[in-house]
């Protein structure tokens, strides 16, 4: 059995994942408050404590697995394939994502050049605090006019988690998850 496991997340932070959950009812009442924080739960962010939970259990069970997340309609191109680096690292990714909070959205920037645009990746790598945060910061960068328009769904967020854990993995010792 392997001693170190290999997972990456994929988080989808479309505009329809600011929906409120669990839904209202048809009256306006419901329980979409989320407690821990004061302010009403979205689909986003229960995404958001699933995966930041799941990792923070890796992280208790062995110091020596690691972590990755794929995050789609992100409205920037950050990952290993991309030929041009927009963001630096960790950090600057977390402050890209709480500069675009607030209500301010991000209009798409055309670069065709970009292989897989509109994702933003966290290397697979062990995580730290830093990662922890910058995902808790993740939200919903693009706007009404166009969401329906932005690349970077599932299927593009898939092959890049897939490559990020062949790239790191093979040949190695790893449980691949």
């Amino acid at each position: 059995m392997a001693s170190k496991e290999a997972v990456v997340f994929i988080l989808d932070a479309n505009l329809t994942m600011n929906a409120s959950y669990p839904p209202l009812h048809h009256d306006g009442t419901g329980d979409a408050e989320d407690t821990a924080r004061g302010e009403p739960s979205t689909r986003l962010s229960q995404a958001k404590d699933a995966v930041l939970s799941s990792i923070i259990d890796l992280m208790w069970r062995s110091k020596t697995h690691e972590t990755g997340v794929v995050v789609l309609k992100t409205g920037v191109t950050h990952h290993h394939l991309s030929a041009i680096e927009r963001i630096v690292d960790d950090f600057d990714v977390g402050k890209f994502f709480r500069r675009c909070g607030g209500g301010v959205k991000l209009d798409r920037y055309d670069d065709s050049s970009d292989v897989f645009p509109n994702l933003v990746e966290f290397e697979l790598n062990r995580p730290s605090p830093c990662t922890l945060r910058a995902i808790n910061n993740v939200q919903c960068t693009i706007n009404d006019s166009i969401a329906l328009t932005t690349q970077g769904d599932l299927c593009d967020g898939l092959i890049l988690a897939a490559d990020s854990l062949h790239r790191r993995t093979n040949g190695k010792k790893y449980k691949r998850t």
